[in-house]
């Protein structure tokens, strides 16, 4: 996507080599024409790059992500203070620990070891699906979980289901309710139904 015009603020283009020293030398790699288009979700999964990656061009490393691992924890943290007492202001249980906050905060995490207790759970969940039709021949498919999905950044399609999120992604799935749904724990259920 073309950069706007210098009225508009827009995201550094100068690489954080400081996390991913690799991206300092690829910038010296792109021609003028290539300088003037920011990067935008290489991959395709939904919200790793709006919402985990926050659109920076320096955390668009496809699937050779794992090392972006630290900073998705301290996103989810972040993420996780906004969502989850809204999650709980509905009368839902939320996978994120926000100590019982009636309301949101905005809270940000500089290191990992202050996050990982917060966001564990919804990191290694299982997400359950609204029903079975996802599994079209019944097979015993196991459920996806948030680190599986966004490590690495592939939208990987699984053929013996319907594609649908997180299996693959389909023009009708509604990916920021799956997203926002990664909040929720997913071991409790309301009228009889687990929370998915």
């Amino acid at each position: 996507m073309l950069k706007a015009a210098s009225k508009v603020a827009t995201i550094p283009d100068h690489p954080l080599w400081i996390e991913h020293p690799h991206v300092l030398l690829d910038a010296f790699a792109l021609d003028d024409e290539l300088r003037k288009y920011k990067l935008v979700d290489t991959d395709g999964q939904a919200f790793a790059d709006a919402a985990l990656s926050e659109r920076e061009d320096n955390r668009q490393l496809g699937a050779n992500n794992f090392w972006l691992a630290p900073h998705f924890i301290k996103r989810l943290g972040h993420l996780g203070w906004g969502f989850g007492p809204s999650i709980t202001a509905l009368g839902l249980a939320s996978a994120f620990d926000h100590n019982n906050s009636p309301v949101s905060v905005h809270r940000t995490y500089e290191h990992v070891v202050e996050a990982f207790p917060r966001v564990k759970k919804i990191l290694f969940q299982e997400l359950n699906m609204p029903d079975d039709t996802w599994n079209r021949k019944g097979l015993p498919i196991p459920l996806r979980r948030a680190v599986d999905i966004f490590i690495p950044n592939v939208n990987s399609i699984d053929l013996d289901t319907t594609g649908t999120w997180p299996f693959g992604r389909r023009l009708e799935d509604q990916v920021a309710t799956r997203f926002l749904s990664t909040f929720l724990d997913m071991s409790a259920s309301l009228n009889g139904r687990r929370y998915h």
